[in-house]
């Protein structure tokens, strides 16, 4: 691993309100500070033509994805992002937040490097709690910003048949990490 942490954004987004006014003012100001090292990508629902008969497309820095974007297909969205991100990106750490957050890049590269830096695992965020289907207690790191390693989007991957698309994306991701230990 690098000592300097190549860090990877994907959004996760939708084509609706208000997640299109706030992916527009995240790119301006992401896109707009003159960063060569970042990689900050937007995935989100594609048309057929953004598609373009493939599973996943990129168009500048929006990744289109053959998925829905409804509310239970969060989690289908960023597994096949996450795919993608492994086939295409170089990177130690990816933060995955909603269009409604905000990164302090250089606040994040530290913050990593003071808590997650050597960590054989990493999977992070604010810890919320809620109940499963049966009433128990399930605790899991805010989609409103997820750190994960490389190794974690791996085992994420490796596993993705145990997410329960039932879930919102960050229970389901909770859950299939607690199953994998």
């Amino acid at each position: 691993m690098n000592q300097k942490p190549l860090i990877a954004t994907l959004v996760i987004s939708s084509s609706t309100y208000p997640a299109v006014r706030n992916m527009k003012m995240q790119k301006k100001i992401y896109l707009n500070e003159k960063k060569k090292d970042r990689n900050i990508f937007w995935y989100r629902q594609g048309t057929i033509e953004q598609l373009q008969g493939k599973k996943y497309n990129l168009i500048g820095n929006d990744l289109y994805l053959d998925v829905s974007d409804d509310t239970l297909n969060m989690g289908r969205k960023t597994l096949l992002a996450f795919e993608w991100l492994n086939k295409n990106i170089d990177y130690d750490y990816v933060v995955r937040p909603t269009p409604s957050s905000y990164i302090h890049y250089e606040n994040l590269k530290k913050y990593i490097i003071d808590n997650f830096y050597g960590k054989e695992i990493v999977y992070g965020g604010k810890v919320q709690e809620t109940n499963d289907k049966l009433g128990n207690k399930i605790e899991f790191a805010s989609g409103s910003s997820l750190v994960l390693n490389k190794r974690c989007v791996d085992i994420i991957l490796e596993n993705e048949n145990l997410w329960d698309h039932d879930y919102w994306d960050d229970d389901g991701l909770a859950m299939l990490l607690k199953k994998v230990n």
